[in-house]
């Protein structure tokens, strides 16, 4: 699973995001099965301790990823 800050990455998390959902399905090799599925699972975790804080723009969210690929 991979992990990425987003208070440092913010900027770049929603054209990562878009990406890999708006990206054409795979047609060839394994794809072409009728049973063939690709997922991506997406959170998004924060401190617990900042999460009822106010926001003073130092807390420290952090998205994961896991995919099928």
């Amino acid at each position: 699973m991979a992990s990425l800050n987003l208070s440092t990455n913010g900027p770049s998390i929603t054209k990562s995001y878009q990406a890999v959902v708006n990206a054409a399905p795979a047609t060839t090799g394994a794809a072409a099965s009728p049973t063939y599925a690709q997922w991506a699972v997406f959170g998004v975790t924060t401190p617990l301790v900042n999460a009822f804080q106010p926001d003073a723009g130092n807390k420290e969210s952090v998205l994961k990823v896991q995919s099928s690929d």
